[in-house]
Order: structure tokens, then sequence, then C-alpha cells
């Protein structure tokens, strides 16, 4: 991170004005480079507003007397993600997702989706999540696949009791249908 040098006693009272000319022009110079570290500097086009917002990671900043909120950067999993920091919680706003055929999302207050799809000629298996639900995992929902259009045989997926857990969930088909070859599945939790 970048030091400023700033002498907020400048210009000093009694002082002659061309004393502190060197020490003023330090401060303009400061100030001008605090600008133009987050905004479009001054005579530019936009001057003033912002080009970006760079945020220092915080463990857990507090929030500022008079203020709802702050708005920080902080590590998760070992990447640095915004967050938002009110009275009641803190939110991370954007977190790591997994964009694939077995994937997850993570919305802004900790609830995570996830889904994949299980082919398989046996009539019991398991599923791991590809991330684990770190308080408990609410829903799971079972799509069976076919692989012909002509036979749409009702599907006996279920879970296994217990039905889920964290980590994942055991399924199993009582009839299976030839024509079936797997399921898709999502899971809903925290």
């Amino acid at each position: 991170m970048t030091t400023f040098p700033f002498n907020p006693s400048i210009p000093a009272s009694g002082n002659d004005p061309s004393d502190d000319q060197p020490l003023m022009q330090n401060n303009n110079n400061s100030t001008f480079l605090i600008v133009d570290v987050d905004h479009f500097g001054f005579r530019q086009t936009n001057g003033g507003t912002h080009r970006k917002v760079t945020l220092t990671n915080t463990a857990n900043p507090a929030i500022p007397a008079g203020a709802n909120a702050v708005f920080f950067g902080n590590l998760a999993s070992g990447q640095s993600y915004p967050f938002w920091k009110n009275a009641a919680a803190t939110y991370q706003l954007i977190n790591a997702d997994s964009a694939a055929a077995n994937g997850y999302f993570t919305t802004a207050t900790g609830i995570k989706f996830q889904w994949g799809i299980v082919v398989s000629a046996s009539s019991t298996g398991s599923v791991v999540f590809p991330s684990a639900f770190t308080t408990a995992c609410y829903n799971v929902q079972l799509t069976p696949t076919v692989s012909s259009s002509s036979n749409h045989a009702s599907s006996d997926y279920v879970l296994n009791t217990p039905p889920v857990s964290t980590t994942g969930f055991t399924w199993y088909q009582a009839d299976r249908a030839s024509s079936q070859t797997g399921f898709f599945w999502m899971a809903i939790g925290k």
C-alpha cells in the first residue's frame, strides 16, 4: 500500500506563506495522488468520479459512529471478496461458484444452490456435493433422464434415510426401467 505524506498543520498560523510553500505543494501533490488511485483525476474527463474501488482486506471492521453500514474486502476460502456489514450481520456479496455440470452458487445471504447429473445403470449410489454445506442441506430434488422418447416409465428414484447430509446424499431406484439412464439433481442449503 502506498503512503502519502501529508502535514495537516500547513499552512502554519503566523508563518509567511512562502515559507510553507514547499510543504503546501507536498500536501497538494499527496491529495492529487490519493484522488487518482480510484478516481478519474483532476482535469480529466469524468474527473472526480470513480473508475474503480480498491478494497484492502479487513477481517472485521467496526461500523463508524453515525454510519449504517460499511463496504469492505475480506478473505474467504483464500480469495479476496467484497463484504457488506450492518448492525444485523456481515454478508459476503460475491461468492465463489462453479459453473459446471456438477456445480454450485452461493447467494449473498449464504444460501447455496448445487446441481449435478448422475448417469448410472445401477439401482443405488451416492452423490457427493461439489461444495459441502456448512449448516444444513434443506432440500434435494431428482429429475429422471431417459434414453428413449418412446418410453416414459415412471421413476422410482428416492433418497435413502437419512435423506441428506451437508456433504451429499444416497439414492436408490426400486423399479428401474430399461430406458432410464440416471437423473439430474438439485440441492439447496446453507
